[in-house]
């Protein structure tokens, strides 16, 4: 699967000063890269990636005066469009202007809504609820009248912050300078607590600053700093007795608040609805509702454990939690366009959809040389291939024959047929479609040449709730591994543990072995549930696709540091291919000896 991340190009992949949202940008590009995912990132030319990137804007256009942001996000968004069909799914993060260019485009788009939808943009975001999917990233984010995926909260790289533990005595205020942003009140609270103020961040009106800011700058009381670089953007926000939130874009209070918390300095804000789920008053800062609240409120940080509000982002706002949540996301998507999708990109070539209606659809396939597609029927549909390039082996209820250009073959509903490229040179197949139902999911495969199959893990035995889990609801679990590589080397794919599953499904309190079985390989072994649960994970996918059947998938199960465990049984199960069932029971159930790879 490939997947397009959109982002805005007024600053680079990752900022060389401003940007926290391109700060979120990078830390989802690099950690979806981690995880396996093709990933190309359209930005500026000067960004930066562990993925692809595809750039024509040369260089970050706040940062250079000779462009203009306008004409070139026009030139940017179109770039996307004129490939969209390479990509299985956009993630998009510029706001509603992309979704102009959305509903002719052939691939789903994702977009990230940094705030709450204003109601001038309601009506589009509305009109392309059809082709597109939208995340909050905060409850308070949610519009009543629109629909959303998920709710994906901001994530931090604790990394990157240090922790501070003595604080300045500096007020912090963080964000684009302009007549909206609260300077007028951050400056009255600055002189009622007797504190210095610092303004970081880009001028976005320049006769603003000019007018309320420039006149009352001075090295003792207040001073502007600009965008900041990013390697003193740490020191700056550890540095401060609190980071001062008056007003403005909460978008970026919300982002930076994360920030400022990963270095231990509590936060002050006026945005105390949209700002409650990180900002938890009292403990990590104070949500205040005018200049009175937040002197008040000020007097009190001393109180407060800086400690604590690191904590408080490492447990809610890491940057493996956004990056798995937004994988769950991506997986959810995926999977539901499937059945209504419009073009793919198989291991054996590509099709695309050239005309859809209710009852009939017309398909176009190329099949690479040497390649083939897997061997399988359908129930609502059947179907008419005309070959229009190259030549054909096309197998219809075990019988092969060839057809070459201008041959065509009728494929009845339920019969079991192949299409086949013994050529040279590409082969191309026109499709018509005609049935009751023309979803891509109306498939049943005999045979596949690229280990294809359906992934369903069953959990039974002693547990509260009998369960089978699919490739969406493992990866809605928690405990993912990004890179199960970091725990079984030379092994590649992403994991769950075996505890997220056996927590999902309730484990008995008298429970004390697991069993695991592979029926295809007639396998099973019977371990010590204690000697397994922390230490054995299941490889379900590659990037955001299921492990196939040459990677040993479905599910494939390791269990990982055998050596420090003295339970001689685990030798039988270290690697497990094919995993399909798991039954939690009292006693030890008799075994077979699994196969290694």
């Amino acid at each position: 699967m490939r997947l397009a991340l959109l982002a805005p190009i007024a600053w680079s992949i990752p900022p060389r000063h401003y940007g926290p949202r391109e700060r979120q940008i990078a830390l989802l590009c690099a950690g979806l890269v981690r995880h396996g995912v093709d990933v190309t990132l359209f930005a500026s030319g000067d960004s930066m990636t562990a993925g692809q990137l595809a750039a024509v804007c040369p260089a970050a256009c706040a940062e250079d005066a000779s462009l203009d942001l306008q004409t070139w996000e026009s030139l940017h968004i179109a770039h996307l469009s004129a490939r969209a069909d390479e990509f299985d799914l956009i993630h998009n993060h510029c706001d509603t202007l992309p979704l102009a260019y959305s509903r002719p485009l052939p691939t789903p788009v994702l977009t990230t809504l940094y705030s709450r939808p204003a109601p001038q943009s309601l009506p589009l975001l509305q009109r392309h609820v059809d082709r597109s999917y939208y995340v909050a990233m905060g409850p308070g984010d949610r519009h009543p009248d629109l629909p959303y995926a998920a709710t994906v909260p901001p994530g931090v790289d604790l990394e990157a912050f240090t922790y501070q533990r003595q604080p300045g005595a500096y007020l912090l205020m963080y964000g684009s300078v302009h007549a909206h942003a609260g300077i007028t009140e951050a400056l009255a609270v600055a002189q009622q607590c007797g504190r210095p103020l610092i303004i970081a961040g880009p001028i976005q009106d320049q006769a603003y600053f000019a007018v309320h800011v420039a006149p009352h700058l001075d090295q003792g009381h207040l001073r502007y700093v600009g965008p900041v670089a990013a390697s003193a953007y740490n020191e700056l926000l550890g540095g401060a007795y609190a980071l001062l939130q008056p007003n403005g874009d909460v978008a970026e209070q919300r982002l930076s608040a994360v920030e400022a918390l990963a270095c231990g300095t509590p936060v002050v804000t006026f945005a105390t609805e949209a700002m409650a789920e990180i900002v938890c008053h009292g403990k990590t800062g104070y949500g205040v509702a005018n200049v009175a609240e937040a002197v008040s409120c000020l007097a009190q940080v001393p109180t407060l454990s800086r400690q604590y509000c690191r904590d408080w982002v490492a447990r809610r706002f890491s940057k493996a939690c956004m990056v798995e949540a937004y994988v769950k996301v991506y997986i959810q998507i995926l999977e539901r366009e499937k059945a209504c999708a419009h073009h793919a990109s198989p291991p054996w070539g590509h099709w695309e959809v050239l005309l859809d209606t209710p009852t009939y659809k017309v398909k176009r396939l190329t099949v690479w040389p040497g390649e083939r597609l897997s061997y399988q029927k359908h129930f609502r549909r059947e179907e008419h291939w005309t070959v229009v390039q190259g030549e054909a082996l096309i197998t219809l209820n075990d019988v092969e024959k060839r057809h070459v250009a201008g041959e065509a073959i009728d494929i009845p509903h339920e019969a079991w047929h192949r299409l086949a490229n013994p050529g040279a040179s590409d082969l191309v197949v026109i499709e018509v479609q005609c049935g009751d139902y023309l979803g891509e999911d109306d498939i049943v495969r005999r045979e596949d040449n690229y280990g294809r199959a359906k992934t369903a893990v069953q959990v039974d035995g002693e547990v509260r709730e009998s369960q089978t889990f699919g490739f969406v609801d493992l990866a809605a679990l928690p405990d993912q591994v990004a890179d199960v590589g970091t725990l079984v080397p030379g092994r590649e794919g992403s994991a769950v543990r075996l505890r997220a599953l056996l927590d999902a499904a309730g484990v008995g309190e008298h429970a004390m072995h697991v069993t695991f079985s592979a029926s295809v390989d007639h396998f099973s072994a019977s371990v010590p549930l204690a000697a397994v649960v922390d230490r054995a994970v299941l490889v379900y996918r590659q990037g955001l696709e299921p492990l196939s059947t040459k990677q040993g998938g479905p599910v494939r199960l390791f269990i990982t540091d055998v050596e420090s465990c003295d339970v001689e049984d685990l030798n039988a199960c270290t690697n497990v291919k094919n995993l399909d069932h798991i039954r939690v029971t009292v006693a030890s159930e008799t075994g077979t000896p699994a196969r290694r790879a």
